[in-house]
């Protein structure tokens, strides 16, 4: 019995150390060996340009098509700018991947501060072109006072040409006389005097 008892304990290890070691062989070594050829083969393929095409196959939901991860260019750029150098608000911009045509809204701006700084140039502008008008005209009534004013001195000045020829031709001869007579007599005076004094 004894003996029977040994025998049995030395099977009995040695089963659980055939069992040990297929688990570890069949759980360990060759899945580590399964997965190193898989990469080795996975790297020679990348190497040689080739693709690996081996899927494995399970039961699920079947999905046509390919998420791929990544940035989109638009064939067209647009820059988004107000064409007046003002500062303003954003306030709405249009939903990305929207479908869009020619014409559609993409985006508003702020405009109330806006249409007031325009409305308050249209008034500055109305304000000026009054003034404009009014020195327009005052420019006008300016000509046309110095034109009268320049015929008017033209004249003058005709006239005071015809009294200056005048008074040299006539005038000046018989002052000069009337005032040769006049020293000739105050000399002779003065001369009578002088005599009478004496």
């Amino acid at each position: 019995m004894k003996l029977n008892r040994k025998k049995l304990f030395i099977c009995g290890a040695v089963l659980l150390l055939i069992a040990g070691a297929c688990g570890a062989y069949f759980g360990i070594y060759l899945p580590r060996k399964a997965a190193a050829t898989a990469k080795a083969a996975e790297k020679s393929n990348e190497d040689n340009g080739v693709v690996d095409r081996t899927f494995r196959v399970r039961r699920d939901d079947l999905i046509i098509g390919l998420q791929q991860g990544g940035y989109v260019n638009a064939s067209k750029k647009h820059k988004l700018a107000l064409q007046a150098n003002h500062r303003t608000k954003l306030i709405w911009v249009i939903d990305e991947n929207t479908k869009v045509k020619k014409g559609d809204l993409l985006a508003k701006f702020e405009t109330d501060d806006l249409l007031e700084r325009i409305e308050n140039f249209e008034i500055e502008q109305d304000n000026l072109t009054k003034e404009l008008d009014l020195a327009r005209e005052n420019y006008r009534v300016l000509l046309s006072t110095n034109a009268a004013e320049l015929q008017d001195a033209e004249e003058k000045l005709s006239q005071a040409d015809d009294a200056l020829r005048k008074y040299r031709r006539f005038e000046r001869v018989n002052k000069r006389d009337s005032l040769e007579l006049a020293i000739t007599e105050a000399e002779d005076a003065l001369k009578t005097e002088e005599d009478a004094y004496r």
